[in-house]
This record gives C-alpha cells, sequence and structure tokens, in this order.
C-alpha cells in the first residue's frame, strides 16, 4: 500500500501537465506586446516583398513562352505595387495609433 506521501506526490506529478496546459493557454490570450508585432508585421512584409518582387522572379520569367511572361511579369508587378500599398496603409495606421 502507498503512503500518503507517495500518494500526495503521484498527484502532484498528475497534475503538472494540466498546469502547464492552463498556463499556456493563458499566455495565447494575453495582448500582444506591440513592439513584437511591429517586428512581425515588417519581417513579413519583407518576406512577401522579396518572394514577389517581379525582378527576383526572371528565372522563372524567362521559362514561360512569351505571351505568358508578359502577362505573368505584369501581375506580378501589380502584386508587388498592392502589397506595397497595404504596407504602407497599415505603417501609416500604426503610426497615428501611437
Amino acid at each position: 500500500m502507498l503512503s500518503a506521501l507517495a500518494l500526495l506526490e503521484l498527484d502532484q506529478q498528475q497534475a503538472a501537465p494540466q498546469q502547464q496546459q492552463q498556463q499556456q493557454q493563458a499566455n495565447w490570450q494575453r495582448q500582444p506586446d506591440r513592439a513584437a508585432l511591429l517586428a512581425c508585421l515588417r519581417r513579413a512584409y519583407r518576406s512577401a516583398a522579396r518572394r514577389w518582387h517581379p525582378d527576383k522572379s526572371a528565372a522563372v520569367l524567362a521559362a514561360l513562352p512569351a505571351a505568358d511572361r508578359d502577362a505573368t511579369r505584369q501581375r506580378l508587378l501589380g502584386l508587388c505595387q498592392e502589397l506595397n500599398r497595404q504596407h504602407e496603409a497599415l505603417e501609416r495606421q500604426l503610426a497615428r495609433r501611437s
């Protein structure tokens, strides 16, 4: 038969994962730090701008037929311009709030 101390230790071991899970859920519910949020948004913008910039996809465009190449280049240019507009609007909005 287990002693009372052994039972108490067993209960604490079983409760520890539940407490960790509750702590993780509480962390997710907290508001993010403003500086961390801005840094994350800027990183995402830079990554998307690098990925979709028309100059970065020259090798892919060169492999396409001429008709498709021009249409794809225009779509990439439009996408990059829209990405820049959205980023500038977000930056203005965040600047007004601070």
